[in-house]
């Protein structure tokens, strides 16, 4: 199976293109902080203001995903996609879900400052590499970590640092974002921000694949120290209780049992992307119902471990904490409005569970269904 490196799409467009258009921004500092992207243009965002009154200081921060690239070749061909050059970014850009402009759909944030950002470094805003690469007579620009910061400091003059109320999330690369830098972001906001974190679909293992081979590990190994990323630009206490392996701290799973931040995890249990470039199981881009009863074993096990990952780990068990981990073949489910509306775990969706959680702090153990070895295999009617 080919690897991609684009994991989700870039622009979402929703149903109603007046009330949920964000307009591009560019960073107003990148030269003086030498925070760029990847082919050296300034870094940036899409945003919509909020519609004021009391939602005025309230913001929703949504990371779009794309991958990563694994070696030098591989971001020089990113540096010349719209994933390493804010050149070739629309003027505008739709967002649906938690960040959709209409209140049927969104009924908690949909008049908050709504902001997609994008992260075109290649590593979910993890590098800091001093001295560019030069990779086909190109330098290539690896500072993920000033990237991070200098948005939040053109978002700042905009009104974030006196935000009252933030959701940080982001799906599949940009959910991995939003598992790394959850913390380091509440360094940046007022203390008594009601702050949260819901990463989608960026859960990824640190796995060997179904021939038993540790080919994911490996890249992001090679991309840890091809960016330069280090304690600091990543969860700190994460690379602190990893010092033998700290680029272990790439991985969720290995950040997450030291995130304070409150957090709900998002994600499939069957998540597509995963399945195909993680385990590489053959059947993959068909879906389950093209597979034989041994690819669905493997993808069981494959859930298997992925829950023991989450469920073991001290974060899980705190109050302030959820999941909602369905069983959807899929991957960044929770960025359009179908499945955040309609996909359901226990009769709730995500929308309802992400709203309960964020105002009022209820928590959800919501942990989907495992596959059958009887066709039609799957068991979650509203994936």
């Amino acid at each position: 199976m080919k690897r991609s490196v684009v994991l989700a799409i870039l622009f979402i467009v929703g149903s109603y293109a007046g009330i949920n258009t964000m307009e591009k921004t560019l960073v107003k500092n990148a030269n003086a902080t030498g925070a760029f992207c990847l082919d050296g243009t300034p870094p940036g965002y899409y945003w919509r203001a909020s519609k004021g009154g009391a939602a005025s200081n309230n913001w929703v921060i949504n990371i779009f995903g794309g991958g990563w690239c694994y070696n030098e070749k591989e971001c020089y061909e990113r540096s010349k996609t719209q994933l390493g050059s804010s050149t070739l970014w629309p003027a505008s850009s739709e967002g649906g879900a938690e960040l959709s402009g209409d209140p049927s759909v969104n009924p908690v944030f949909h008049d908050w400052n709504a902001v997609h950002v994008f992260y075109c470094d290649g590593a979910s805003f993890s590098g800091n590499r001093e001295e560019p690469l030069v990779v086909e007579n190109t330098k290539l620009y690896m500072r993920g970590h000033r990237v991070l910061d200098a948005i939040l400091e053109d978002l700042g003059e905009k009104g974030l640092h006196n935000a009252k109320q933030v959701l940080l999330t982001g799906c599949s690369a940009g959910g991995l974002s939003t598992f790394l830098h959850a913390d380091y972001v509440a360094s940046r906001l007022p203390r008594n921000a009601h702050y949260k974190a819901m990463p989608k679909s960026g859960f990824f293992l640190a796995s060997v694949n179904y021939q038993d081979k540790p080919v994911y590990i490996d890249e992001m190994e090679y991309v840890w120290k091809m960016q330069n990323v280090s304690r600091g630009t990543v969860n700190s206490a994460c690379v602190d209780a990893n010092r033998d392996a700290p680029h272990r701290c790439m991985f969720a799973p290995y950040t997450y049992p030291h995130i304070r931040t409150p957090i709900l995890v998002l994600n499939s249990i069957y998540d597509s992307w995963q399945l195909g470039n993680i385990l590489n199981l053959p059947c993959t881009s068909k879906g389950p119902r093209s597979c034989n009863v041994q690819e669905i074993q493997d993808a069981n096990g494959y859930r298997a471990k992925f829950l023991h990952e989450i469920v073991s780990s001290p974060t899980f068990k705190e109050k302030q904490n959820s999941v909602f981990l369905n069983s959807c073949w899929t991957h960044c489910e929770g960025e359009g409005n179908h499945g955040w509306m309609n996909m359901k775990i226990k009769n709730l969706s995500m929308r309802d569970v992400v709203g309960a959680w964020y105002q009022n702090g209820t928590r959800h153990e919501l942990l989907d269904c495992e596959y059958s070895l009887k066709e039609p295999f799957t068991c979650n009617p509203t994936c």
